[in-house]
């Protein structure tokens, strides 16, 4: 059990399990391109077609590194979706994304789990306290389902290098154009 001496104990509004899950999840297919592998896994399941992370590299003119919300919004690769873009949104908290998650979205985060890295959430998961609650996530990179302590993932909800690209608690949730 956590001390909490120094970190403040997590805590959400949320008592009821939530879950989206998309019906095909893609892996990364280089280093660098998480964000793509979850934009689409995403998209596999709010219709259309999928483009081919080479495609999305090349009309995107992409570059080799961590690419974040407000970069991936200015390529206008989802212009044609209902997305949400954790740019746009500078005091998100973690409630926030479950409640999107309630309304029909599906949910990429990045956080410093594996530095600067982007995972589908596939499920938030009620136990009991924050320290009991679950999350799983889509890993692009190992192409693998993980469960994580959802306190634990709220902690890191941060890019790994913050310190210089002063990015935190970004997201990306997309459905269906109404």
């Amino acid at each position: 059990m956590r001390k909490h001496e120094v970190f403040e104990k997590g805590t959400t509004r949320h008592t009821e399990s939530v879950s989206m899950t998309p019906p095909k999840f893609y892996r990364q297919e280089r280093d660098w391109t998480c964000a793509l592998a979850c934009i689409r896994t995403m998209l596999s399941g709010v219709g259309g077609s999928v483009p081919a992370e080479a495609d999305i590299v090349s009309s995107c003119s992409l570059q080799p590194g961590p690419h974040f919300s407000k970069e991936l919004k200015e390529t206008g690769l989802l212009k044609d979706y209902d997305v949400l873009y954790g740019c746009d949104y500078k005091n998100i908290t973690f409630d926030d994304v479950l409640d999107r998650m309630k309304e029909g979205y599906y949910v990429m985060l990045e956080s410093m789990v594996n530095y600067a890295h982007w995972m589908v959430l596939l499920g938030f998961y009620a136990l009991g306290d924050a320290e009991e609650n679950r999350l799983l996530f889509f890993e692009p990179y190992y192409n693998e389902v993980r469960l994580m302590r959802a306190d634990e993932f709220v902690g890191m909800w941060i890019d790994g290098n913050y310190e210089h690209s002063r990015v935190k608690q970004d997201f990306i949730a997309i459905r269906k154009a109404k």
